[in-house]
């Protein structure tokens, strides 16, 4: 049986579609829903759903054509309203969401009583295909309906009032289905083939490397490199099947403006720059200090120094040395979950307190949901937050980091309306390498969203055999896709 072993979360905490981008639930997601569309391993758009889809630039208009005689797993068809749905229940619950946003008529579809049973203006049914207007254009519009946000499920699941979830767990439209489910483990079977298995195992992070001898030889092992020591990442890459993908991703000091000393955005920038200092003292061999939010990969990218040097010009010593007094004055509550103990960002964290000689009360907690819960309710200042960008569409990715409501940690940022302008500007004018400049300059100085790194995934495999090269491209692969 393949085993696909799981470091960077815990099991999942709903199947709810709309709670697919939360990471503890995206993996399952993903084995065991479709979406309208999907990336395959080379990086390509295509389907499981639809017989054909397209994009008319010229009228704005999206078509596609749902496959007749799709089943989900309890036997019931897949219908093309189904389909709809999953793209209505994303605009009622997030109608500021890139492309969406532009469907013809959402304003006034959005005013009606139990829109769930209607359809904006902009969106036509005949038989079995779909088209979608849009009042704008997009670069990329297709993309955005590959996330797991659109996974499909069936319409009796869902209250169509409230557009809240009434099954426990909905059928699978996916590939896998669920046979067996406990507190660390998961059981898959392939929908087409029940001797195809796939096991995942959560093991934190911090008990890898002790568990890496009784690890079998049928597991793969994904992993993310700011989880981990410099010295547990070089026990991984002793192994040869061990391969990183791109930096694509970017992990985020994230600062609580509502909460003192933070309140003051001179501090906000003293501290998150000396935690650079203390982060790359620890990685600086593999995982240099970052300032920008854009990768290298992707349009946009500015180096660290150059970030830093059009506000530090600007402020005196006698600033910083004030600000460090404001720093002392209050003790700082941060939290981190348990199976981190050994990252980097938990121990360049505490270096700071150390070098600053800040008084500071820890928290240890069990789960992601459970730190960012606390970050959420004021109850710690400081988030340690990870994001990133598909070379497919960044700028779409970029507007839908920064949705309004969509992402709750996130909530004291995006509501900035000049952070808000800025972004539009760039999907507006995608080619001007200057909007760029502008967004990635502004999230520096106003030290609340503290890019401090870019970061890889990872995999092995004791037994190569078992561990599929993933094209250089892909910047997250489904799990199958991993497994040979």
């Amino acid at each position: 049986m393949k085993e696909y072993i799981i470091t960077e979360t815990d099991v999942p905490t709903s199947y709810d579609p709309l709670d697919a981008d939360q990471t503890q639930n995206l993996p399952v997601a993903r084995m065991i829903y479709h979406t309208p569309l999907e990336i395959d391993a080379s990086d390509t758009i295509t389907s499981q759903v639809l017989e054909s889809f397209n994009y008319d630039k010229k009228t704005k208009t999206i078509r596609w054509v749902v496959k007749k005689n799709l089943k989900y797993n309890d036997e019931t068809p897949i219908s093309t309203d189904d389909v709809v749905l999953s793209v209505k229940r994303m605009l009622l619950t997030r109608p500021q969401f890139p492309v969406i946003e532009s469907i013809e008529g959402k304003d006034q579809w959005l005013k009606e009583e139990n829109p769930l049973n209607k359809l904006p203006s902009g969106v036509k049914v005949i038989g079995n295909e779909i088209s979608i207007t849009l009042t704008r254009d997009y670069p990329h519009p297709l993309f955005r309906f590959c996330l797991e946000l659109f996974s499909i499920i069936p319409k009796k699941c869902i209250d169509l009032k409230s557009g809240k979830i009434t099954c426990e767990r909905p059928p699978e439209s996916g590939r896998y289905v669920i046979v067996k489910k406990s507190d660390k483990s998961i059981l898959f079977s392939n929908r087409g083939s029940k001797n195809n298995q796939i096991l995942f195992k959560y093991i934190p992070a911090v008990e890898l490397v002790k568990l890496l001898p009784k690890l079998s030889s049928e597991s793969v092992v994904a992993g993310n490199e700011s989880m981990f020591s410099r010295d547990e990442l070089a026990a991984f890459r002793k192994l040869d099947s061990f391969y990183y993908l791109p930096a694509s991703r970017f992990s985020v000091l994230q600062l609580n403006p509502d909460i003192a000393p933070f309140d003051d955005k001179l501090c906000r920038l003293y501290f998150a720059k000396q935690f650079r200092n203390e982060y790359e003292k620890l990685t600086k061999d593999y995982s240099p200090a970052e300032s920008s939010i854009f990768t290298k990969i992707i349009a946009g990218y500015l180096p660290r120094r150059e970030l830093e040097s059009v506000e530090f010009k600007k402020i005196k010593n006698s600033d910083f040395e004030s600000c460090l007094d404001r720093l002392r004055k209050k003790e700082i509550a941060w939290a981190y979950v348990e199976n981190e103990i050994n990252s980097a960002f938990v121990t360049a964290l505490k270096n700071t307190f150390t070098e600053l000689n800040l008084r500071n009360s820890p928290i240890v907690v069990k789960s992601r949901k459970e730190l960012a819960e606390k970050f959420i309710n004021g109850e710690i200042a400081i988030f340690n937050g990870a994001s990133g960008f598909w070379a497919n569409d960044p700028l779409g990715d970029l507007k839908m980091l920064f949705t309004p409501n969509l992402h709750k940690p996130l909530n004291y940022i995006s509501r900035d309306k000049q952070l808000q302008n800025l972004i539009e500007e760039c999907i507006k004018n995608p080619s001007n390498k200057e909007n760029l400049n502008k967004v990635n300059q502004y999230l520096h100085d106003q030290g609340l969203f503290n890019v401090y790194t870019h970061v890889r995934r990872f995999y092995f495999s004791k037994d190569s055999k078992k561990l599929k090269q993933i094209p250089q491209g892909s910047a997250a692969p489904n799990p199958w896709q991993v497994l040979e």
